[in-house]
């Protein structure tokens, strides 16, 4: 498996949707986190895919190839490619420097009390007006005026991709996906207005190095990934959105592993109400040194993930 960095530099102004908006203020509103633009995952990789798409029409891409790394639909293993959701990385036109570690900087924006999100998101973002005009009179048409929210021309995003495929097959998707890379140009609302233009590459791609365990692995930044199972001897019951009495989690969240793996670190270590003052501790619980995923249902190698009510019907 190799993994590395898809960095997406802007050239233009670009708008990465969601559907949303504020009511009276904006209309188009895009996607963030906590103030932080985010460009979804989804996105990203349906560009890349339409990219692919033209690249077969030309000959060029061999379709077998696009289908390793793109999958196809209603196939029962995902595709080869993994991509996560590009964070702001930098904005160099205004001297904010890399983000190197983006989830310690959200975990410090989020103790400033001082920095609203939304004053985040109105230093890194623009609003953009437009509206439609009457051919025959040269004025604007009655209630055609629009606002949309667009990231900052010069901004840079930064989204994880992973290549997960035989060692036989890594190296050429990995040349194919560089193709697609450098052939995509254009994203998001008003492509054909002047805005979402971007210029992409691929950063760092290197092999997780596996451990004497195959479930350890290790990434390009020395961060540790780990894979383990809960066996549960008694039933679990995690409450729901509504009440413990009303619903019933079907999957153990993270934040519950994390909290009962920090009561087990504040017993073993006779912590009691100070366990905050612990450096220790704090790293690991309180400053988002460990990260605890989701923990689903399993039978035996498969696991069994949550899906939309629209598929069950």
């Amino acid at each position: 498996m190799k993994t590395g960095w898809l960095e997406i530099e802007l050239r233009s102004e670009l708008c990465a949707a969601t559907g949303e908006g504020v009511v009276g203020v904006i209309d188009t509103e895009i996607a963030q986190e906590y103030g932080l633009p985010v460009i979804p995952a989804k996105r990203i990789k349906g560009c890349l895919h339409e990219v692919a798409k033209e690249l077969c029409d030309w000959g060029v891409f061999p379709r077998s190839t696009m289908e390793a790394l793109f999958g196809l639909p209603g196939q029962e293993k995902s595709s080869a490619l993994y991509i996560q959701d590009a964070h702001f990385y930098k904005l160099p036109n205004q001297g904010i420097e890399a983000i190197e570690n983006y989830d310690v900087f959200l975990a410090g924006l989020k103790r400033q009390k001082e920095i609203t999100p939304a004053q985040t998101l109105d230093a890194l973002t623009s609003l953009r007006t437009r509206t439609a005009i009457e051919d025959n009179s040269g004025s604007a048409k009655p209630n055609s005026l629009r606002t949309m929210r667009v990231l900052n021309k010069g901004s840079v995003m930064r989204c994880e991709i992973q290549l997960d495929t035989t060692k036989e097959q890594e190296d050429e998707l990995l040349e194919w996906f560089e193709q697609c890379a450098k052939g995509l140009r254009n994203m998001g609302l008003g492509r054909t207005r002047g805005l979402g233009e971007v210029r992409c590459r691929i950063m760092g791609m290197e092999t997780l190095l596996p451990l004497a365990n195959e479930s350890v692995r290790i990434d390009q930044q020395g961060n540790v990934q780990l894979r383990y199972s809960l066996h549960l001897d008694t039933p679990v019951m995690v409450p729901g959105q509504n009440g413990l009495y009303n619903t019933c989690e079907d999957w153990i969240p993270g934040s519950v592993i994390l909290g009962a793996l920090a009561g087990v670190y504040i017993t073993d270590h006779a912590l009691g109400e100070n366990a905050h003052e612990d450096a220790d501790f704090s790293r690991i619980f309180l400053r988002g040194g460990v990260k605890f995923g989701y923990a689903f249902p399993a039978i035996g190698d498969k696991v069994f993930y949550p899906c939309p009510a629209s598929w069950l019907r």
